[in-house]
């Protein structure tokens, strides 16, 4: 994604610019969802969000079992350079 699909306001960029800091391990995780309705209750949404996300037991499973593997090639993808 190029600059200009990001925010021009300095206090946006700086919230997106946070969730690429380089200490995080797995990278650009950030995922945005709109819900546009009537009658919604964000707390129960977010609790349905929040219960798809893994434990610290499950994330440490995955890193045991499969985050030392190479991602597979894609041919529509360039390769990493």
């Amino acid at each position: 994604m190029g600059d200009d699909a990001w925010p021009s306001a300095p206090a946006s960029r700086s919230v997106i610019i946070s969730d690429f800091l380089p200490h995080f391990a797995y990278g650009d995780r950030r995922q945005e969802i709109v819900f546009i309705g009537t009658h919604m209750v964000q707390a129960d949404i977010e609790a349905f969000l929040d219960g798809a996300l893994l434990t610290d037991e499950e994330m440490a499973k995955y890193d045991a079992n499969w985050a030392s593997l190479p991602d597979p090639e894609h041919a529509d993808v360039p390769p990493r350079s």
